[in-house]
């Protein structure tokens, strides 16, 4: 193979610029993601979650599930080049597998998430936080986590919570060596739940004589962080063995873990017409450029060399004095 040919190799393993992105909100996401980073937002990468992401990918490689650790080992490691065409300012950025499970992803999706309802949150009256809890399960499967979310469907839509003007979810997992706990978060606008009510109930739904289901006033809390939180902290999940691993994904993969209901359905709604109309403006740069380049890092070193160069400076004649001429 000559070097002509590796070139090529890896410009095609690097390159992520928006010519090959498989939609226009891929395209569009890479622009949104270089305005959040120079922005300098929280869910900014930590070298601790590139650590659990790789110890993860070492973990599920052992047991040989290559088909799911390739997702995660790619996730990060290709950058984007953007390079504005007026001012030549450049800005990078990586690219996302936004697997839910991703360690390197996980603050960004709760990111989003908490901006997806945190205008609706502050208009809510009453606002609770539910926990609503199961039993420990030997093994974890896509099976018991299609009941959790059925059950909790069904809660919604019962006589008991009719007075639920809306909400959201989210599906927690923990694994603490006495088996599988899933349990729900919500956040409820309500003025009052029966919660002994609601413990027969959703222990009824889950196939338990009762269950535990703790209530709390969220008026004056960080109700948000809890129940917009992923489904397990990488800190956590890299700590699994690898089999422990590989279940989990297996079960969780693909899965949705959080969602909107009621008021908060139509409000979400309205937001996200909002981003869609914000998507279609173009994002332009400080100097009023909304025109750009965007390379892998080989294709920026090869711009680099070939146009950065500054335009030769054009020297125009002194001006001339109109003369009249007479035959």
């Amino acid at each position: 193979m000559g070097p002509g040919s590796q070139i090529h190799d890896s410009l095609t393993r690097n390159s992520l610029s928006r010519r090959d992105c498989h939609n226009y909100e891929d395209s569009r996401r890479l622009d949104d993601d270089a305005r959040l980073t120079q922005a300098g937002m929280p869910w900014a990468r930590e070298p601790d979650n590139d650590g659990y992401h790789q110890l993860m990918v070492s973990k599920i490689r052992t047991l040989g599930e290559q088909h799911l650790a390739e997702p995660l080992a790619r996730c990060g490691t290709m950058w984007t080049v953007r390079v504005c065409r007026g001012c030549r300012t450049t800005a990078r950025f990586r690219n996302r597998c936004d697997l839910v499970y991703c360690p390197r992803c996980q603050p960004k999706i709760a990111h989003e998430r908490r901006a997806s309802i945190e205008f609706w949150a502050k208009m809510v009256r009453q606002p609770k936080h539910l926990i609503l809890t199961c039993r420990n399960t030997r093994f974890l499967s896509a099976a018991r986590v299609a009941q959790i979310k059925t059950a909790l469907t069904r809660l919604r839509r019962s006589k008991l919570c009719e007075n639920w003007r809306g909400g959201c979810w989210s599906l927690e997992v923990t694994n603490e060596s006495r088996g599988w706990h899933l349990h729900l978060h919500l956040l409820v606008d309500v003025e009052w739940v029966d919660m002994p009510a609601l413990s027969r109930k959703w222990g009824q739904l889950v196939g338990q004589d009762y269950s535990i289901v703790c209530i709390r006033d969220a008026r004056n809390a960080d109700y948000l962080r809890e129940v917009c939180k992923y489904a397990v902290k990488g800190s956590v999940m890299s700590q699994w063995s690898p089999h422990e691993i590989v279940e989990f994904i297996n079960a969780l993969g693909g899965v949705k873990t959080f969602g909107v209901f009621g008021s908060l359905h139509a409000a979400r709604a309205e937001w996200q017409a909002w981003q869609a109309a914000r998507a279609t403006s173009k994002f332009s740069c400080p100097c009023g450029c909304d025109k750009f380049h965007y390379f892998s890092p080989l294709e920026f070193e090869w711009f680099s060399l070939t146009n950065e160069r500054a335009p030769p400076e054009i020297k125009l004649p002194p001006p001339q004095l109109e003369m009249e001429w007479s035959p």
